[in-house]
């Protein structure tokens, strides 16, 4: 019966492993694949959801800003995302990013979106948001994008393989910090 077996299963078994074998090349893939698509797809989903827009009262730097709520003004720090700093001292290219984010900002109103992965506010007690303008364009994207800031995850975010991808982008192309600073 033993020797009956392994006649019948043997071929089987190899037909098997070359296919468990590819799959286990292939899954990583597309799984990684997918979460991209997810991570677009979440980016624009956000069209969808119903806002509430915030005037911008003031630009602290490349990657923080004050917003008004209920006549009270709080401070935004834009998540996952980092730019160079302004204090105590001007680090390079952390003006370009304060008039940047300026230029995008003053004077206008934006909508804020939590990660789901994140907490709500950073030990400074800023809230820690995705800014979108009122043409659906995520701020923090824009940063990465166009090489004002590099990527600074706090937790595993929603958006960090889209975010890297930007960054590595950037770098490719010398945009930003990544053509005009030494080291970042």
């Amino acid at each position: 019966m033993n020797s009956l077996l392994r006649v019948l299963i043997r071929p089987q078994i190899k037909l098997i492993i070359p296919i468990i074998s590819a799959f286990s090349l292939i899954l990583p893939l597309a799984a990684y694949s997918y979460k991209l698509t997810l991570e677009k797809q979440n980016l624009e989903k956000n069209e969808t959801l119903e806002r509430t827009y915030y005037e911008v009262t003031q630009i602290i730097d490349g990657d923080s800003f004050k917003i008004k709520i209920n006549k009270k003004e709080v401070e935004v720090r834009l998540l996952g995302i980092n730019t160079t700093e302004i204090t105590p001292q001007i680090e390079c290219y952390s003006l370009e990013a304060k008039k940047y984010l300026t230029d995008h900002l003053q004077n206008q109103k934006v909508f804020l979106l939590e990660d789901q992965n994140n907490t709500d506010k950073d030990i400074y007690g800023r809230l820690l948001r995705y800014a979108y303008l009122p043409d659906n364009q995520q701020i923090n994207a824009l940063l990465l994008k166009n090489g004002y800031a590099y990527y600074y995850p706090y937790f595993d975010l929603a958006y960090s393989k889209y975010f890297r991808k930007l960054e590595n982008d950037a770098k490719q192309k010398k945009k930003g910090i990544w053509g005009e600073c030494h080291s970042v």
